[in-house]
């Protein structure tokens, strides 16, 4: 009993307990006839131990696949999403304005590959857990996981990645605007590198600036 409340107290991680609830409820079906018919002296005692030890092992396991899964696989790869960069802003440079519109595009396009790739591990992963939970051995008194938890599961994790990559549009568009735009409060002796690079016309009576400020 121990080990079944400290594999189900310290292991089990809150988005995991629900789908693992059928295989918690198998273990307990091997629990019961300790706890209602079983006594010390019953003859049949070591055999109950045995299955129930097996069970304990047989879940813990599956525990730990499950939990490395989730953490070493799906999360990992929602933090590489929410932390990917969708701009290049390199520090101190300054550009023409269609040289920083090539640089923004080759960014996205980089950032677009590596967001595809960790979309894809996230399903995959997904996909082997749904599979793990699915080949897992239960009683037919219990039944496997059913497809409604199996279904919360993917749209959990689809609404994570959707997460994850807004606020990697978030993060690139406030560096992006952090970059650009004029920091108030400016001295003297604060010197503001500019970020684009202009050419001003003396057009008497007229100064025109070149890409205009609406272009940028």
């Amino acid at each position: 009993l121990n080990e079944y409340e400290q594999i189900t107290t310290e292991k089990i991680s809150p988005v995991a307990f629900k789908i693992l609830k059928p295989h918690l409820e198998n273990l307990e079906l091997k629990l019961k006839p300790g706890l209602i018919t079983l006594t010390w002296t019953s003859m049949n005692i070591d055999s109950f131990q045995q299955t129930v030890q097996q069970g304990i092992t047989k879940l813990s396991e599956l525990i730990t696949k499950v939990n490395d899964i989730v953490e070493n696989r799906i999360e990992a790869a929602l933090k590489v999403i929410s932390r990917t960069s969708m701009v290049n802003l390199p520090e101190g440079g300054r550009f023409g304005l269609d040289d920083f519109v090539i640089m923004q595009e080759s960014a996205a396009k980089q950032a677009t590959k590596e967001l595809i790739s960790k979309n894809n591990e996230i399903e995959t992963a997904v996909n082997d857990l749904v599979g793990l939970l699915e080949q897992y051995p239960v009683s037919s008194e219990i039944g496997p996981v059913s497809n409604i938890e199996l279904s919360k599961l993917r749209s959990h994790y689809m609404t994570l990645t959707y997460r994850s990559l807004l606020s990697a549009t978030r993060n690139s568009l406030n560096a992006l605007k952090k970059r650009v735009c004029t920091r108030v409060g400016s001295g003297f002796l604060f010197a503001q590198v500019p970020f684009f690079e202009v050419s001003v016309q003396l057009s008497v009576p007229s100064v025109r600036l070149s890409p205009s400020l609406h272009e940028i």
